[in-house]
């Protein structure tokens, strides 16, 4: 089956430059062009799209208007906007329509492989509702706590960026959002960005700032109600938890400061596929988890077969489709099998994977032995780590969570 790929810009320039950018695509990529936002739905109401790409600025309709109705109308396509002038308001306007933002003028080997590696995730989930679900959202909820607290450290004139990164990783959706936006194409940052204390001053305290608010009005329009068992607190603990054990234990593995950094964001981010079935599937998900807990099986397996994909797929899924830094997002799709990833040595994904076993484990939780998988240890040269990297989290002192 064809991937189906739509470019739309009103620069004939541009769009005879991005056939020259995809001259050598693979055999089943089937690209169209499209002059126009009207003539880009009537293209789409022939056949949808597996990926749009349009221009910001078009006259009649723009971009935003655009990838709005596609989003209503196709909520499973990947959507890119492609600008060259984006201030913040404009960036938040396209970002609340679009998964990635990329610059004008764009170099056309980082122009392909943002479609390669977006497309490529589609592989990671293949339930067509749950893409079209995750596709489809703007935002994740935020805890107005949270909130406010960032804002005060927003405010006060001696905090530093670690502080301001602190409050940040608190919460799961400002933490996905704020490096959301660091790592999009407009900045123009050669190396990924997984620390949150970077975003910060990437960004500046008063783009965090203005983000945060924008994101935090977004959140109590699209804010859902979880299922019963959720708790924030809760949540919010085994993130943190997960996190400060994972950055230990890649910090006692590598000098790598990207390694540790990918650790921590990917642990605190590991469990945000959660958020999404929870909020989108409240009484579904409800029955799943009590119906695994009188069972003691496991809610990885659950959710395979009642939703067709897992927890970790679908927040791996978001990420990318975020352009989330590759090493976080490979942390979150395999946290739970490792062995299913291409890591042939230590990275992020085994600190998490490890964090969130040995925490399950702590919390006495069936089947928490058999969370670690031994054979992808084992394939990796690391089994015999094991027992360092359980002194080590045991010395980190944190609370396990749940």
């Amino acid at each position: 089956m064809s991937i189906r790929i739509l470019f739309v810009d009103d620069d004939e320039k541009i769009l005879e430059a991005i056939r020259r950018w995809m001259f050598d695509k693979p055999d089943d990529w089937e690209l169209e062009f499209a002059l126009s936002g009207t003539e880009a739905l009537q293209l789409f109401e022939a056949h949808p799209f597996d990926l749009v790409v349009v221009d910001l600025l078009m006259p009649g309709m723009d971009g935003v208007e655009l990838l709005t109705r596609i989003r209503q109308n196709s909520p499973q396509t990947i959507r890119f906007v492609l600008s060259g002038r984006v201030d913040i308001y404009s960036a938040d306007r396209a970002l609340r329509v679009a998964h990635q933002l990329l610059s004008k003028p764009c170099k056309p080997q980082d122009f392909y492989e943002a479609i390669e590696r977006a497309l490529g995730v589609k592989q990671s989930l293949k339930d067509e509702r749950l893409r079209s679900l995750v596709a489809g959202m703007e935002s994740l909820p935020s805890q107005p706590e949270c909130y406010a607290e960032l804002m005060q450290a927003l405010e006060g004139k001696e905090s530093s960026a670690e502080r301001i990164a602190w409050y940040i990783s608190r919460d799961v959706a400002m933490t996905t959002n704020i490096l959301r936006y660091a790592n999009s194409a407009v900045l123009g940052l050669r190396q990924p960005v997984t620390d949150i204390a970077h975003a910060v001053v990437v960004l500046g305290t008063s783009m965090v700032r203005s983000m945060t608010l924008l994101g935090q009005i977004h959140s109590y329009a699209d804010k859902r109600k979880m299922p019963p068992h959720y708790s924030a607190l809760a949540f919010a603990q085994h993130a943190l938890s997960s996190a400060v054990i994972a950055r230990a234990i890649a910090s006692h593995e590598s000098d790598d400061m990207l390694v540790s950094q990918g650790a921590f964001t990917g642990g605190l981010l590991h469990d945000v596929g959660k958020v999404v079935l929870g909020a989108e599937y409240a009484a579904e998900y409800e029955t799943l988890h009590e119906a695994t807990r009188e069972s003691h099986t496991s809610l990885v397996e659950a959710e395979k077969e009642f939703f067709g994909a897992t927890h970790a797929e679908v927040g791996g899924y978001l990420l990318n489709l975020w352009a989330l830094p590759t090493l976080v997002v490979e942390s979150v799709l395999y946290h739970h099998t490792p062995g299913a990833s291409r890591a042939h040595r230590f990275v992020p994904l085994t600190a998490v994977h490890f964090a969130n076993a040995y925490l399950h484990g702590q919390q006495g939780e069936a089947g928490a032995d058999e969370a670690l998988d031994r054979d992808f240890l084992r394939r990796t040269g690391l089994m015999e780590h094991v027992p360092a990297w359980e002194r080590v989290s045991r010395e980190v002192g944190v609370g396990a969570g749940v």
